[in-house]
């Protein structure tokens, strides 16, 4: 076919910076630029450049709603003659619209390979991996090298990186290349250039920390991978979105350890992470497995899934002749109305005893958006199964456990001994443990029907003491330590609001006093919100259940971010509750698992 017969697209890029999405942008419009079934030019636009030809079959963006594309009105995209894709970079599990409209573009080129297809629109890519060099044996350096980079942004555990090493090596060189980046607030990186500061001070005699703050291209950070013995990347952060860093670490070939945080999900199904498994093990063990990934994830299996995507659309004319487009910016205050409904969910701007009807106002003037499985699924297990807790996560501790007949468990915000308990399954089977339940009716009910276990009447809080507990319906529909919670729900429901004292004390004392020597196999908190001021109240350096299972429809990054700080690692959430797993105890139990698969 000669190059003026092949269909002709444009890859819109972010404009040049120090930035990941860039960089990203750059991977994969030269994975795709090899394909001879299409000519694709390569454009970067931003605020003052952004005039569009309208000459093209196709168009593919790398839009960023948080880097230099953020000023871009995405609805006007559909002004573009042929097929508007975009890559979409930033993804939560399964969820590839968290960052962009379903509806502006025809094609989403998610770089997620564990994404699910929820739409016709929603296409997984691999990796756009950099070709990897010829591997060169490494120097013989004295004892092991260990190598990290990013830009210095929060989660990044840098620190981490520091206490692994302390804890399996006598003697280990850590090259740390943290550059500033083009799209950090510059008190978040004064805050991470603190901790920087403070890495070496971190380190045992015999490890030496070498960090280094210069910004390099790809090649030469897939260079500066090559040298190490190993790649290691302990993340702890919350955030939607896969990794980048590991791109160019992948495709050095060389040992690669990430932890068990979701952001690296997509190496999870290649390796086992760290703490799992030792960074000694990863020396020993995961070259194979980096060389796999640099096979799935190829330029060339980049290209053939995009040539795989065109097949499905109907390449129109070229529209020559009609003009540029010029790109709109989003932050214009001529928006149509339709526009501003778009933007902002009606649920949000009225009363909350309204938002069926509002969600019902936004279908009819916008159109019904994509349902997801997860958005008509409704959680249940039938009583067959003997489970007790609301969603039938009892019986995902039990898998987890193997069925263990006797053990412990902690049991804060139990509420009642048998309705919606996450414990009453192990009760019965003969287990013990610790209920912690405010409300004097609900600590009653456990006297009675719990002999066997610790019931404690207390709230858990920071200090010890005495506080105001409000409660609802006699002490059966809500229990809070904040009066404006207790009141706005009262209201709500046309109740009354009841005052009692109640004790507190923190999570870190039920341990040392009440729970001892013996091991939890799991504690469950949910505690009306407060889950994560809760968890904050433990010492996780001495007092480390097995398993957690955690109220995370609020505040959930913050849970995130402080257990996976602590090593703990995400196994299953159903928007509602998390199942983790101590990371540092538990390699086992995940080989168990992953032999099964």
């Amino acid at each position: 076919m000669l190059k003026a017969d092949k269909p002709k697209g444009l890859f819109l890029n972010t404009a040049h910076e120090r930035c990941s999405i860039h960089e990203s942008g750059r991977m994969a419009y030269e994975s795709l630029a090899r394909s001879d079934r299409y000519v694709l030019d390569y454009a970067e636009v931003d605020l003052d450049n952004r005039r569009v030809p309208r000459s093209y079959e196709f168009y593919l963006f790398n839009y960023h709603d948080q880097t230099s594309m953020a000023w871009l009105d995405t609805g006007c995209v559909r002004e573009l003659p042929g097929i508007k894709m975009t890559l979409v970079l930033e993804v939560a599990p399964n969820d590839p619209f968290v960052r962009v409209s379903p509806d502006h573009f025809d094609a989403y080129l998610v770089l997620d390979p564990t994404v699910a297809r929820v739409n016709s629109k929603v296409y997984s890519f691999p990796r756009p991996l950099e070709p990897a060099p010829p591997l060169e044996p490494l120097p013989n350096y004295p004892s092991p090298v260990l190598g990290t980079f990013g830009m210095p942004t929060l989660g990044k555990g840098f620190d981490k990186i520091v206490l692994a090493a302390n804890r399996e090596f006598d003697y280990a060189t850590i090259r740390m290349n943290i550059p500033t980046g083009g799209y950090i607030p510059e008190g978040l990186q004064r805050e991470v250039d603190g901790t920087i500061q403070t890495l070496s001070a971190l380190a045992k005699p015999g490890i030496e920390v070498v960090i280094t703050r210069e910004f390099m291209d790809k090649a030469a950070l897939i260079r500066w991978c090559s040298q190490n013995t190993l790649n290691l990347f302990l993340y702890d952060r919350s955030m939607v979105g896969l990794a980048a860093t590991t791109d160019q670490a992948i495709s050095s070939g060389r040992p690669l350890a990430v932890s068990a945080n979701d952001t690296f999900r997509h190496i999870h199904t290649f390796l086992t992470p760290y703490p799992f498994r030792t960074l000694k093990e990863s020396i020993a063990c995961s070259q194979p497995e980096v060389m796999a990934m640099q096979q799935a994830w190829s330029q060339a299996a980049f290209a053939r899934t995009f040539e795989t995507l065109l097949d499905d659309f109907p390449l129109a004319r070229r529209s020559d002749g009609k003009g540029d487009l010029v790109l709109r910016p989003r932050l214009s205050w001529k928006k149509p109305i339709s526009y501003v409904l778009e933007q902002v969910s009606l649920g949000d701007l009225v009363p909350p005893i309204l938002p069926r009807v509002a969600r019902g106002v936004r279908s009819r003037i916008l159109g019904a958006g994509p349902t997801t499985a997860m958005n008509a699924m409704i959680p249940f297990a039938s009583p067959l199964l003997s489970s007790f807790s609301q969603h039938g996560e009892d019986l995902w501790l039990d898998l987890v456990l193997g069925g263990k007949d006797k053990g412990f468990y902690v049991d804060v915000g139990a509420n009642h001994p048998r309705f919606n308990s996450n414990t009453r399954r192990f009760y019965l089977r003969g287990w013990t443990g610790i209920n912690i339940e405010p409300t004097r009716q609900g600590h009653a009910l456990f006297e009675q029907e719990r002999p066997r276990d610790i019931n404690l009447q207390a709230a858990i809080a920071p200090e010890e003491g005495d506080t105001t507990l409000y409660t609802l319906s006699n002490d059966t529909t809500l229990s809070t330590l904040d009066r404006a919670t207790a009141h706005e729900m009262a209201k709500r429901l046309g109740l009354e609001v009841r005052e009692g004292k109640v004790r507190t004390f923190p999570l870190a004392k039920v341990f040392r006093e009440y729970v001892g020597e013996r091991t939890v196999d799991f504690m469950s908190v949910d505690a009306e919100g407060y889950d994560f001021e809760v968890l904050s109240t433990n010492d996780w350096s001495k007092y480390r259940p097995t398993f957690l299972l955690v109220e995370m429809n609020r505040k959930r990054d913050a849970i995130m971010q402080l257990l996976q700080h602590y090593d703990y690692a995400l196994l299953i959430n159903n928007q509602v509750n998390g199942l983790l797993v101590d990371a540092m105890s538990s390699s086992d139990l995940v080989k168990r698992f992953r032999s099964i698969a």
